[in-house]
């Protein structure tokens, strides 16, 4: 009985004292840079990365093909019109950047 009661201690001390597992994206996996401003040469890449500061964004160079379509969620569950919208000024001010046409994107149907 006093073997049970010391595993069973420890693995409370464990679960207390484990840091909570955080849920995020890396900026430098994306192939990005946390800046403060992205330069002319960039796009800051939407979502939620646990490598920048609360106000950094996630930098990531802008392609040479002309965005057509922006697309906010590649979630099969938010596919439809409203998931994606097109470019202001040849950029997404939201969502990520597409070549394709809205009208062919599989997200956007």
């Amino acid at each position: 009985m006093n073997y049970f009661k010391t595993i069973l201690a420890a693995a409370v001390l464990v679960l207390l004292f484990t840091p909570p597992g955080r849920a995020g994206e890396n900026c430098a996996m994306s192939g990005g840079k946390c800046r403060d401003v992205c330069s002319r040469s960039e796009v800051p890449e939407t979502g939620a990365f646990e490598d920048c500061g609360e106000k950094q964004d996630c930098c990531v160079a802008r392609t040479d093909e002309q965005v057509q379509c922006c697309i906010f969620s590649f979630d099969p569950k938010a596919s439809g019109a409203l998931n994606c919208t097109p470019p202001v000024q040849g950029a997404c001010v939201k969502g990520s950047p597409s070549p394709a046409p809205c009208a062919k994107v599989i997200f956007c149907k």
